[in-house]
Formats: structure tokens, sequence, C-alpha cells
């Protein structure tokens, strides 16, 4: 197949419905409310009630894990999947959502956002700067930005597209890789302050028979990775980025 020609879908996000983690959020979820705590105990005599964004949020399980134990932030997320925020709506019934795409060139909100995340999202596109353009538009010279998902320590940036043979005249997206390198050029261009923090991931993951392209755990030199059925070795990290 030409993959030029190829059509290139997504056909793995229906998988957010078949799971409920809102009263069990992933760890990765717990790392990120950690960080999101230390950057308001900063601000305790600032604003009271702040205004946060979560894109692509899928069913909503991060906003609920928010919402019930930061009770301080005014909480907003954005999909472009109808039936994901339909079921985010239920379980979030007090907070604000859109169907919207951070991805194209005509993006626009009105409000601007203290914190803003953007979670397993940005390697889905194959032209990031659109979206990191469309979310910079977002921020006020207070704001953070939460990136997180897998990146290259090395100097290059992957771009994958894979078949499922359930599928096989389909290409599938999701799994590109940037690199931390490639980010920090981006912030620096924009004037963009960036602190890395490498996601320490204690747990064993092992593999789902029934979906192998979810990740699981290995070890190499008591080291943690992330693999997949896709044959990757994956390295994740959260990027808060600010305003200088």
């Amino acid at each position: 197949m030409n993959l030029k020609k190829a059509k290139v879908k997504r056909l793995h996000d229906d998988l957010y419905l078949k799971e409920n983690r809102y009263k069990k959020p992933k760890d990765s979820a717990k790392f990120l409310i950690s960080l999101i705590k230390k950057e308001l105990n900063k601000n305790k005599n600032k604003k009271k009630i702040l205004e946060y964004i979560d894109i692509g949020c899928a069913v909503g399980e991060l906003i609920y894990a928010l919402n019930h134990r930061l009770p301080n932030l005014n909480l907003t997320g954005i999909d472009i999947i109808p039936k994901l925020l339909k079921k985010a709506r239920l379980y979030n019934p007090n907070s604000t959502f859109y169907l919207k795409d951070i991805n194209k060139k005509n993006f626009s909100l009105k409000r601007k956002y203290d914190f803003i995340t953007l979670t397993g999202v940005i390697s889905i596109f194959d032209d990031f700067k659109i979206c990191l353009d469309n979310i910079y538009k977002l921020m006020h010279n207070n704001s953070k930005l939460y990136l997180h998902g897998h990146f290259n320590p090395f100097p290059y940036d992957v771009f994958i597209k894979y078949k499922d043979k359930k599928f096989p005249n389909i290409y599938q997206s999701g799994w590109n890789i940037l690199s931390l390198d490639t980010i920090k050029k981006y912030c620096s261009k924009k004037n963009l302050k960036i602190d890395v923090y490498p996601f320490k991931f204690k747990k064993n993951l092992h593999p789902n028979k029934k979906d192998l392209v979810r990740t699981w755990t290995l070890e190499h030199k008591n080291k943690k990775y992330f693999t997949n059925g896709l044959n990757l070795l994956l390295t994740k990290y959260f990027l808060v980025i600010s305003k200088k």
C-alpha cells in the first residue's frame, strides 16, 4: 500500500468507553495532580478559582480526579469524539465540555486558562506545531502547560503509522515519538520556559492480549520502560511549560 494515498485514521479511542478509572486514577494522573498542587501552594494568595482545561479529555477521568481533589479549579475539557464527551459529561455534570479539534488552524476559544493539560495526545499529530500554537493562544503570562507523553531523549523525531490485521486497508496513528530536543527548540522560539520531569513508573504492567496496542512495562538495566505490540521502547515524561 502506498502510504501517501492510504487512509490514516484513529480507531483505538473507543477503548476509553470500556474503562472506568474515575475513582482509581492512573499513576500518571496522580503525578500530574502532585505537580499542580505544588503550583497551587505557590499561589495561595492569588486567584481563588483558577481556570483549567484538559485538551483531549476523552471520557473525563482526569477531570473527575481533579474535581474531587482540587475543588478550587473551574474545569473544562475538549475532545473531537462526541461519544467520549457524552460519557465525560455524565461523570462531570458541573464541568464544561466542548467538541473542538486542537489541531485545526481555525481553532479558537475566547478564554485564557491558568492550567492546561495535554496528556497522551501530541503523539497523534504529524505536525505538532499547529496543536502547540493553538495552546499558546490559550495561555496568559502565568499559565502552566502540562504536556505528558512519550518523548525521545535522543535527538530524533519518529513518525509512525501502523496497520492492524483487522483493518488491512487503514493505517492508524497515535505513536509518533518527538524528541525532547524538538520540544525545547519550539519553546525557545516562543520564549517559553520548559521543565522536564521523567515519569518514573513503579508498577509492572502486563500485556493485554485483547489489545496489544496498549502499553505494558519491561525492565532493562534496572530501568523501567514502556512497550507495546508495535515493538516500541518508550520513555515517558511530564513537560511543564510556561511563559518566561
